[in-house]
């Protein structure tokens, strides 16, 4: 699967009763990984336009003591690019990290996988319980000077 909340529908699709895998499966964790910036290159810059939108609503998605964290209503949002230096043998990125997803079974969810749910409808609940998307997950490290936006949207494009 491309992600923690696929986990469950796939399970069922293999054939798993649905009563079967609340009680089996505790948590479900997908990761992707993500090129980490030069810390002696990468470049401040502030998000504008088409990657400010998409970060705000990610972050206006997130459980509320994250948004309190990173949300900026009126100062600007910066991101990181990659430059290129000797370092990092001019590719702006040395290392990698991983972006996760987390989907951790709780009563609330049991509940519902009995109901033989579709995908979304985990999603919805796992995310209403605080579950931070992969996507999300990889905003925050863009937010942080961790790795690129380019980096992120590439490894969430179908998630």
């Amino acid at each position: 699967t491309n992600n923690a909340v696929g986990v469950v529908p796939r399970l069922i699709d293999l054939g798993i009763q649905s009563y079967l895998v609340p009680p089996t499966l505790s948590i479900a964790i997908a990761q992707r990984l993500v090129r980490k910036l030069c810390p002696y290159c990468k470049k401040k810059v502030e998000a504008k336009g088409e990657v400010k939108k998409l970060i705000m609503k990610e972050i206006d998605k997130l459980p509320e003591k994250l948004k309190k964290k990173y949300k900026k209503d009126k100062k600007p949002l910066y991101v990181y690019q990659p430059q290129g230096c000797k370092k990092c043998r001019g590719e702006g990125y040395t290392g990698r990290v991983a972006v996760v997803e987390v989907l951790k079974m709780t009563d609330q969810l049991s509940e519902i996988i009995l109901t033989s749910p579709s995908e979304n409808e985990i999603a919805k609940e796992a995310r209403h319980q605080g579950m931070i998307t992969m996507r999300q997950d990889g905003i925050i490290k863009v937010l942080e000077g961790v790795t690129s936006m380019e980096e992120v949207l590439r490894v969430t494009a179908e998630v």
